[in-house]
Formats: C-alpha cells, structure tokens, sequence
C-alpha cells in the first residue's frame, strides 16, 4: 500500500539506467498476503553491491500465518549487504548478508493492552535473483535464514519444538518495486 502512495513522487525522479539509478524501493507481495507489511529499500553502492534495509510489521492478531503463533517476532528491521554475480548494476543472482532486530509485543492477559516487549538480535543470510524490467520496474525472487539469541544456549531437551520461538528468522519473499 505504502508503494502505490508513493509511485506518483517516485515517477517524477525516474530516468533510464543509462542516467545512473540507483535507489529501489520494494514491496514483498509473500507477506503481504499473509498479512504482514515488508518494505525494502536499496542503494546500489557499485556494479555488484547492494546495501539496504527492509522492515516489517505484522498486521494481523496472531503473528504470521505461514508460521502460525510460533513465529516471535512482530516488527523487524534488517539491514543488508548484497554481492551481485553474473550482471553488472545490481541485477542477476545475489547473496546477501543480513542483520535482525526484532520486537515481540505481547498482550496482558485479559485486558488487552500491550506490554511484555521483548528484543531479539540476528545474523542471517539469503540468496536470490533480480530481474530489472522495462521503465525501472524490479522484480526479485529470494530465501534465506538467520539465527537470533546468538549469545544465549537451547534449553535442556531442546529438539525443535520451539525453533521459531528463539532462534530462526526467515528471510523470503517475491518483491516488487521500482528502482529511480
């Protein structure tokens, strides 16, 4: 939604890539049918770098679907470094490297009010492609992972059953989005 409102600024700044583009911003449409909001924006900081941060914030009563009420984390920001391979100006297949900070917010029992904030620190990596198609318009497909807690240790028994409660973040998506 944050995209459409902003196209019509965004427009204004377009030129060609020949003019020398280098800011995106991307919407992930994964998440935002699941009900969570992610938006990314890059600066290409050279032919095969990319640096950059998305952040998300769930919108929907119970965390994200695709994880059910096991995934933690209900705002998140990630900033990341992304090495392009095989096409110059930030397209083709990429790795990137990527940091979490993460809130979970819960409600108090009962009454409904928010409280109990709790932070979480990650290190994470993912891979993907980006395909730059006609008039600055993106398009990336990505997956990937990152562990948070990195200083703390499982708990005796830990098998598991409780990996997404302190320990794994996702990083995937399908985005869309316009570079200018």
């Amino acid at each position: 939604m944050l995209m459409l409102l902003l196209m019509p600024f965004l427009r204004a700044q377009v030129g060609s890539a020949a003019t020398g583009d280098k800011n995106e911003l991307r919407a992930n449409l994964l998440y935002l049918i699941e009900g969570t909001a992610e938006i990314t924006y890059e600066r290409l900081a050279g032919e095969r770098l990319g640096l950059g941060a998305s952040t998300y914030v769930v919108l929907r009563k119970g965390g994200m679907k695709f994880f059910g009420d096991s995934y933690p984390w209900n705002f998140s920001i990630h900033p990341f470094a992304r090495f392009y391979f095989g096409k110059p100006r930030g397209k083709g297949f990429f790795l990137e490297g990527n940091l979490m900070l993460g809130a979970d917010t819960q409600a108090l029992p009962d009454t409904g009010y928010r409280a109990n904030t709790e932070w979480g620190f990650g290190l994470g990596m993912a891979y993907g492609g980006k395909w730059v198609l006609g008039n600055n318009w993106v398009a990336e497909v990505y997956v990937g992972f990152g562990y948070t807690d990195l200083w703390d240790t499982p708990d005796e028994g830990y098998l598991f059953d409780d990996l997404f409660d302190n320990w794994v973040y996702p990083r995937f998506g399908i985005n869309i989005g316009k570079r200018f």
